[in-house]
Formats: C-alpha cells, sequence, structure tokens
C-alpha cells in the first residue's frame, strides 16, 4: 500500500509567525518536501518493497501517487510527454493539464479493464523564486484539483494518524524553529520511517524514498535513522533508510500489472494538524 506526504516548508507555528510579521528582517524561501514508503501490494497480498511512488517532472513540478499503480503512472507518463510542448507560467496551469491528462488516462483504463481503482495524487510545486503550492488529484473527485496548505499524508487512517502523531513530538520537543528546510524533511522522513520500524502497519514498509525541492530545483539526499531502542552514540546501529529513485522499479517492469487492489477503499488524504 502507501504511505506518502507532501509537506509544504516551513509549516505550523513558524509559519504562522512569518505570516503576521509586517516585515521580515530575512527572506524564507519556500520548499516542498515529498516523501513515501516504497511498499507495493499484490491481488495475491503478497507485498514487493521497492516500488516508486514518487516522480519528478522538470525543474518545479514533483508527483506522489497512491492507488492503482497502474492507471495512475501511466497518467504521469502522459503529463510528462504533454508537458514538453507547453510554456507554463503558474502553477494553476500545471495542474489544469494535469487533470486533463490524469481524467483521460482514467477514463481509458475504465474501458479497457474491469474496475480500475481510485487514483490519488499529490502534486508539489516550487518556482526560481521559492514560492510553493500544493495541489490534491483524486479519481474520486473526477481529478478536479483541491489545493492545500502545510503538511498532508495519504495512506490508510491509521497510518496518516500514526505520522501526525510522530510529527507532533518533533515539533513539541524541537519547536521546529530551524529555517533550513532540509532538517524539516528529515523530521518527515523519520516519521515515516517510524511507522514503518513500528511493524503495526502491514501495508507499508520498505525504505522511505523522498526528494526536496527549493528554487534550485529537485534534490535527493541521504539519510540514516537509528534503529528504536538504541543508544544513538553507537555509530553501528545507523541503517541507511533512504531509497534513491533509480533504484526502484516502476510498473513499467513487470508483466503482472494489477497492482494494489487492497488500496482501493481504504485510503485516505489527511492534513496533520499543527
Amino acid at each position: 500500500m502507501t504511505l506518502a506526504i507532501a509537506a509544504e516548508f516551513p509549516w505550523g507555528e513558524h509559519r504562522r509567525i512569518l505570516d503576521s510579521l509586517p516585515f521580515r528582517s530575512t527572506t524564507i524561501d519556500g520548499a516542498i518536501i515529498l516523501a513515501a514508503d516504497t511498499r507495493w501490494s499484490y491481488d495475491d497480498g503478497s507485498v514487493k518493497n521497492d516500488g516508486r511512488k514518487l516522480w519528478v517532472l522538470g525543474e518545479h513540478l514533483g508527483i506522489l501517487l497512491a492507488g492503482d499503480v497502474w492507471a495512475a503512472e501511466e497518467g504521469i507518463r502522459r503529463l510528462r510527454t504533454a508537458g514538453r510542448t507547453v510554456k507554463f507560467t503558474s502553477a494553476n496551469e500545471v495542474v489544469a493539464l494535469a487533470a486533463k491528462t490524469f481524467a483521460d488516462t482514467y477514463s481509458a483504463h475504465h474501458r479497457a479493464r474491469p474496475n480500475p481503482g481510485p487514483v490519488h495524487y499529490l502534486l508539489g510545486f516550487v518556482d526560481s523564486l521559492g514560492r510553493t503550492a500544493l495541489a490534491r488529484l483524486s479519481s474520486d473527485g473526477g481529478f478536479n484539483p483541491i489545493w492545500l496548505r502545510g503538511v498532508n499524508a495519504i495512506g490508510i487512517k491509521a497510518a496518516c494518524d500514526a505520522v501526525a502523531q510522530n510529527l507532533n513530538v518533533a515539533t513539541e520537543s524541537e519547536g521546529f524553529q530551524n529555517d533550513d528546510p532540509t532538517t524539516w524533511a528529515l523530521r518527515v522522513v523519520g516519521a515515516i520511517d517510524s511507522v514503518i520500524q513500528d511493524g503495526t502497519q502491514p501495508t507499508v514498509g520498505g525504505a522511505v524514498q523522498w526528494v526536496l525541492g527549493t528554487k534550485r530545483g529537485w534534490e535527493q539526499i541521504g539519510t540514516s535513522a537509528l534503529d528504536p531502542d538504541t543508544d544513538f552514540l553507537v555509530d553501528s546501529n545507523w541503517r541507511d533508510t533512504s531509497a534513491r529513485l533509480e533504484d526502484l522499479v516502476s510498473i513499467g517492469s513487470f508483466e503482472d500489472k494489477w497492482l494494489a487492489a487492497c488500496e482501493t477503499t481504504e485510503l485516505v488524504v489527511a492534513t496533520i494538524p499543527d
């Protein structure tokens, strides 16, 4: 299944403080953080832990997908092709093209195969000036865009609730006052990894794939996390939790394309309270 997070840096109290200031002594550029687990669930109950759910198109757009992987990936491939000949000036224009492309792709799947499952996308935008935007497009809503703020998760409700709790604990203990978006991204990665390592959510697994989008473009930054209940001073307790996008597999790599059937009725998109 899926546990994915799309976040617009900064969020929470830090965002509210910045928005309340009439003048800023320093400019805080926005950033987009996208992260997901790597577990794919099959019709027969089996799983693979190297599935790709995160895509970057060009310098300004990142996409998380969930639900029916076959239809969702084809929508992204068609969007990549359609966007090559279009000059975008705003996130609104990108979303408009994405909505049409995703809707057309999903309709084609309905005509060609029996009962494709719901498809969900979370889109993150960042331009060369550091301006950001988040949007959700879902087959349940006819791919009509819903604009989002802050931190948003997609997955089964229990997994989303666990992420919210993990992020809230970090907020209370550290204050989230750091102006480095990488630090905030590591907290998001850690929240997903905590759910994986807890083991109580069998639909969430594998490593964590993630990217950070800034005005300079998209980047992956290797990270590590400590195993639970170990001494943080012991270097041997560190393990890599990040998965490079190029090491993950897409649906096109498999002949068996009937993926994620068990995701079709349980996934929710939730805004993480801050």
